[in-house]
């Protein structure tokens, strides 16, 4: 259901132009005369902005946008890229691109001719366009003049007014909304307590909002998505209509009843198709098993595509298309499973959401568009069942991370339910390596590693590993987990219907980290444990994300080379933390004459509140420092060196 929603990257965005004739050249665009205070921590800076959104009937309107930018530096570059997602709900119109050097001295010009325009989505079907540029700069700063306009033919979100995005101060921003009384609109303030300028005339009503000299808002990483992160009045229609289809989003239940609607009838089979599905569960015990008999066929013999095709994304084609095809974008399979489960009396329910990472829901109190994924939801009190029927490869009633940790619209027969998703564990997403490398005198060696990994691990190394090829292989190992570089590398898939389980043969030229004299130095394991840092801040002002929850553990054997000994081993700790716990122990074997470095690591829950984000980022700090440690072992002295031992498989 990716919605192709209308939205400009460059928020090259646009200001109040009260009294003057709104075009660039009016002002004075030199970069210096951008006030001192505004500058700082600002990568852009919006010279002037002008936002009027109008809308004249349920499904019309016009949205007008000018405005100026100037960008300070490359850090700014991604303000240099103006873009547009329409289909035949929104059109771009008439669009006008002026660029200034440092000085305010005119540059160069853009329109419409000049956008780069291809087709969206995997291109079955599909009605999506996108049109763009990125404006090149010589030098900076530059400012970058953009007047456009959007036109609506069907109405089911409104723009909202961002007002604060990353790095960017503010001179003078204005967004102004026109709208019929009758209908009116809703609008919610978003980490602002900026409050609008309410004017009627006529049968309309007005709302405006206005920024003057904002400072420039820090960017955090691993904050919540960048629409939810930064401050904004959220807007939404009260009543709505898309093609012949009329709504109502003024409730949740309203909005579920209005996409009830749109799909009544996408979901009946014909009579052989209904004969296949109930030969194929006949052996199934219970309904869970007939579920789940489905969705791996489905999983099987079904592939995901992209379709934007119907009520603007948001109508599935039949269910009879879909098995003819056997293929389907995510509202289409979602609907097609819906279909078969409903020849068993089986039911269940279609389920919007925002697939999304960092992103915890929408708010019950204030219903707006914000989706562009359907899921399948078959209740069963406690025991109740989450379908991603896009996916290959997760397990039945399993959600990946994009789509945990939220609420989604439940369509029923008596209109929309926001409904929690599953919580992310930290069982679920296991990641367990067993590593014996075999040492040589010259620091390289062979080494086996056995690789199991559950929920988002496994996910991510059957994308990045199963099927890629050798070298694509090896660049993953190396890049993300952090493996040494690899001379060869042979993987054996180990078939299992839970877990990813995989052998990595690999020869390794430099195992050891550095030698000095007749000592080797080498790392508690052959890659990252822990491949990342929690960024450094002041003070925190928002969550910290993790992608997921996980339980890692790593057992590394080392068999040391013939005529070495033990010099130094790592002392083991353990410690923990309200959210995790860090455990690793080093021991030597005699009669195997190997070390064996042990170590765990569980973080118990993905999303860090402000206030514990430093103890958070310390336990992780302490864990990078054990991990830094380093086992030292040596020549022994009264042994004579031993022959050169070849590497390889």
């Amino acid at each position: 259901m990716s919605k192709l929603i209308i939205f400009v990257t460059a928020i090259l965005l646009g200001a109040v132009c009260t009294g003057y004739d709104c075009r660039g050249q009016e002002f004075d665009l030199a970069a210096d005369k951008i006030p001192d205070s505004l500058v700082k921590n600002a990568v852009s800076i919006l010279r002037f902005e002008k936002k009027v959104f109008e809308v004249t009937d349920l499904d019309q309107a016009i949205y007008k946008i000018h405005n100026a930018v100037t960008i300070l530096n490359e850090r700014g570059s991604r303000y240099q890229l103006f873009q547009h997602y329409g289909d035949k709900f929104h059109k771009l119109g008439d669009v006008n691109i002026r660029v200034y050097d440092a000085n305010g001295k005119f540059l160069i010009r853009f329109k419409n001719k000049d956008l780069s325009t291809y087709n969206i989505g995997e291109g079955l079907i599909d009605d999506g366009i996108r049109q763009y540029i990125m404006v090149p700069a010589a030098a900076y700063p530059i400012t970058v003049e953009t007047d456009y306009e959007i036109i609506y033919r069907g109405l089911l979100a409104y723009p909202s007014y961002y007002f604060a995005n990353p790095n960017m101060a503010v001179i003078n921003s204005s967004f102004t909304a026109i709208v019929p009384k009758v209908n009116n609109l809703r609008y919610k303030p978003q980490h602002t307590s900026i409050l609008p300028e309410i004017k009627e005339d006529g049968k309309n009503i007005s709302y405006t909002w206005s920024v003057k000299n904002q400072a420039a808002v820090a960017y955090e990483d691993g904050a919540i998505e960048s629409a939810k992160m930064f401050p904004a009045i959220l807007l939404a229609p009260n009543k709505f209509k898309l093609d012949n289809y009329e709504g109502d989003l003024s409730s949740w239940k309203n909005f579920g009843l209005w996409y009830s609607s749109v799909v009544d009838g996408t979901d009946v089979l014909k009579e052989p198709q209904i004969n296949f599905y109930k030969n194929l569960v006949k052996h199934a015990a219970t309904n869970r098993e007939k579920i789940e008999t489905v969705y791996k066929y489905m999983q099987s013999n079904f592939r995901y595509v992209s379709i934007q095709l119907g009520i603007g994304g948001n109508k599935p084609l039949p269910a009879s298309f879909t098995d003819d095809k056997k293929y389907g974008d995510c509202k289409g399979l979602s609907n097609y499973m819906r279909a078969v489960l409903k020849t068993f009396g089986i039911k269940s329910h279609l389920a919007i959401i925002n697939r999304e990472a960092n992103d915890d829901g929408e708010d019950p109190n204030f219903p707006i568009d914000r989706f562009n994924h359907v899921i399948l939801f078959v209740p069963d009190g406690k025991d109740s069942i989450w379908l991603e029927c896009t996916s290959k490869t997760l397990p039945f009633g399993m959600l990946d991370f994009s789509t945990e940790n939220k609420n989604a619209v439940v369509v029923t027969e008596n209109g929309g339910v926001l409904v929690a998703t599953p919580r992310s564990r930290a069982a679920d997403n296991v990641f367990k390596v067993r590593t014996a490398i075999t040492l040589d005198g010259s620091g390289s060696g062979d080494c086996i590693s056995n690789m199991q990994a559950t929920g988002f691990y496994k996910e991510m190394l059957l994308e990045n590993v199963a099927e890629r090829k050798r070298d694509e292989q090896k660049a993953f190992l190396v890049g993300y987990f952090g493996y040494k570089q690899m001379d060869d590398l042979v993987i054996t898939r180990i078939a299992d219907p839970y877990i990813y389980n995989t052998n990595l043969a690999l020869a390794i030229e430099k195992v050891s980290e550095f030698s000095a004299g007749s000592k080797m130095f080498l790392a508690p394991h052959i890659y990252k444990f822990v491949n990342f840092s929690m960024p450094a801040h002041e003070k925190r002002q928002r969550d910290f994300y993790f992608t997921v929850p996980f339980i890692k553990s790593d057992t590394t054997i080392f068999t040391l080379p013939e005529g070495f000994i033990i010099d130094q081993l790592p002392v083991g700790k353990t410690f923990a933390t309200e959210v995790g716990s860090y455990s690793s122990t080093y021991s030597y074997n005699d009669s195997q004459k190997a070390i064996y470095s042990i170590t765990s690591l569980e973080l118990n829950k993905h999303k860090i509140l402000p206030g514990e984000y430093d103890s958070t980022k310390a336990f992780f700090d302490k864990v990078l420092k054990e991990e830094s440690q380093r086992i030292v072992i040596k020549k022994d002295p009264n042994q004579p060196p031993p022959p050169p031992r070849k590497s390889g498989f």
